[in-house]
């Protein structure tokens, strides 16, 4: 803030039409790269003296839909109803009443930056602002470039003098813009004032302006990656298997009217998922800052699910950043606990949001206005006779059952004899993951409710065998081998769309439907049988076993039944022996 000033002279205001004819912010081309075009002029004819009461259309271009757009004057015109002129200059605004006002800029011809820096931040002095709220939004551009969908024009009809325009309640970071407004003869050229009186007895103009606004729409956008950190949409690992991720992000370029700045990347894992500590990595513009540059860089802290990266103030501040938007990047992994993991359509979430300052100035706290948006990823593992998400107690959310350990069992009713399966427990079994060779072990339950059941949870996508290894007491071990194969279909949005278990040739598909928040509200299931046909159960894979033969033991009732039919076929053969040789001696 400044000492008052005196009225500027009509002089002054023929200087300051010049300036006033280019915006703070670059045009459409200068966002391109490209020299700037004049910007366009919005003429309104004035008829008589000037007065307070004249304005022009003033249209601010390229703003994201449903922002809202303020214009705040801190250069007012001067008018004299009394004199033949009636329009005499330009003036600085004033805060303040009488001898104690204070004028908002030194110079009405050419506010310096650092001027209107402080007038951007501070919200006391632009509430005592003669402002304009009344922006209107035109028609969203929903086509032409990507940069432009989304967003629409917004126009006011503004009074001569030099405007603040600030664009806040959106998720883009936009430079404040200096908007100038002003008179000229009707003869004279646009975007100049000419000199000497004005001529009230002459058409005059009074010309607004049509400008771009230039903004950082910072994105937070988490994926998961290969271990090369190539994207890749395989969201499926087994449990104590690495999860690699990766963060892209910005540092936004924040202009001069920004005296304090916030931006923060936080991540948060759940409790399926550990961060591995020493995998964290950041980069900047593709050079990863390490060492010395830390410490001016960003601060970092870190848990066992998550870590918290704060850019630091003088670095987001810095003569480069205020220059251009950085690109960040943060890289790390994590293991899925093999514990804890969620199975099937329970995922293993991670989310990253971004927090960034996104208007000029403090809250009434005396922190950076601030603006938030995450990105989730989702990582699966799999089961089998498992529920199919997580501990709910919906009616579709029963324990799976496709493997079933049975004795074989013969029962004749009525003079038929047929055989069925009768739940085992205690068999122990081994499915191998054909690709990567690892092992999962399982023994059939004993439990009443999943009594022959054999649960594999952690499992990856991929191709199995499954054999048994060992038979419970007294039963025959099933030596036959079979396939198993899991396979997975994901949403756009990462989540799980459907997975199915082979094994043996029966299919069976699990579907999900998810509500507005990603939650499953339902699992479908369709089986497809080796002949071809569906239905909408699930057919349980049977593993038979069968009772060995009885061998007698030791003393028992076995033995006895030996000896006495040997004894008996000792004491008939003697018989006959003796009644020979009788019959031979007579």
């Amino acid at each position: 803030m400044k000492k008052m000033k005196k009225i500027l002279g009509l002089v002054l205001a023929m200087a300051m039409v010049l300036g006033m004819s280019v915006t703070a912010l670059a045009d459409e081309n200068d966002q391109q790269g490209q020299t700037p075009a004049a910007p366009a002029t919005n003429s309104t004819t004035i008829t008589g003296k000037p007065s307070a009461d004249d304005k022009a259309d003033v249209t601010i271009k390229n703003v994201e839909a449903n922002a809202t757009v303020t214009a705040y004057r801190i250069v007012n015109p001067v008018y004299d109803a009394n004199s033949a002129e009636g329009f005499k200059g330009y003036e600085s605004a004033k805060v303040g009443e009488g001898d104690a006002a204070i004028s908002i800029v030194a110079t009405a011809k050419a506010p310096p930056a650092e001027e209107i820096t402080d007038i951007a931040a501070d919200s006391s002095v632009l509430t005592a602002l003669t402002s304009e709220s009344g922006f209107t939004q035109g028609e969203v551009k929903t086509t032409g470039d990507a940069d432009e969908k989304g967003k629409a024009d917004y126009t006011a009809k503004l009074g001569a003098g030099y405007w603040l325009v600030l664009i806040t309640g959106t998720a883009d970071v936009y430079n404040p813009m200096l908007v100038g407004v002003y008179y000229a003869n009707a003869s004279g050229d646009n975007n100049t004032l000419e000199g000497g009186i004005l001529d009230s007895n002459s058409s005059f103009t009074i010309n607004g302006v049509d400008v771009y606004a230039k903004s950082t729409k910072p994105s937070v956008d988490k994926k998961i990656v290969d271990k090369n950190g190539n994207a890749t949409t395989d969201f499926d690992v087994a449990t104590e298997e690495t999860v690699y991720f990766q963060i892209d992000t910005v540092i936004p370029s924040y202009s001069e009217e920004y005296e304090n700045a916030t931006v923060k990347v936080k991540d948060e894992l759940s409790e399926g998922l550990t961060l591995n500590q020493d995998s964290v990595k950041v980069y900047v513009d593709n050079t990863e800052i390490t060492g010395e540059a830390i410490e001016k860089t960003y601060e970092i802290t870190k848990a066992a699910n998550g870590f918290t990266i704060t850019f630091k103030k003088d670095y987001i501040l810095s003569d480069e950043g205020r220059k251009t938007v950085r690109n960040v990047v943060v890289k790390y992994d994590a293991t899925l606990d093999k514990d804890k993991a969620g199975i099937n359509f329970d995922p293993n979430t991670n989310k990253a949001t971004l927090t960034y300052t996104n208007k000029p100035g403090t809250d009434a706290n005396g922190e950076p206005y601030t603006n938030e948006t995450e990105d989730i990823t989702y990582t699966y593992t799999f089961g089998i006779d498992v529920r199919p998400y997580g501990d709910s107690d919906a009616t579709w959310n029963t324990i799976t059952k496709e493997l079933l350990k049975g004795e074989v069992v013969s029962e004749t009713v009525n003079g038929v004899t047929t055989t069925k399966i009768v739940p085992l427990g205690g068999a122990e079994f081994e499915l191998k993951n054909t690709a990567t060779n690892k092992v999962y072990t399982s023994t059939s339950s004993n439990e009443e409710e999943t009594k022959g059941y054999l649960s594999f949870k952690g499992l990856d996508a991929g191709s199995y065998t499954l054999k048994e290894t060992k038979a419970p007491e007294g039963f025959s071990l099933n030596t036959k081998e079979y396939a198993v194969e899991i396979s997975a279909n994901y949403n756009e949005d990462g989540t799980l769309k459907d997975y199915t278990i082979t094994i043996d040739g029966v299919s069976t598909t699990y579907k999900a439907t998810y509500d507005e928040n990603k939650t499953v509200t339902g699992i479908q299931t369709e089986t497809q049988k080796e002949d071809g046909t569906t239905v909408t159960e699930i057919i349980t894979t049977e593993i038979p076993n069968t009772r060995l033969s009885s061998l007698p033991s030791t003393g028992g009732i076995g033995t006895t039944i030996f000896t006495i039919g040997g004894c008996a076929i000792m004491i008939i053969a003697a018989g006959l022996y003796f009644v020979s040789r009788r019959k031979s001696g007579k």
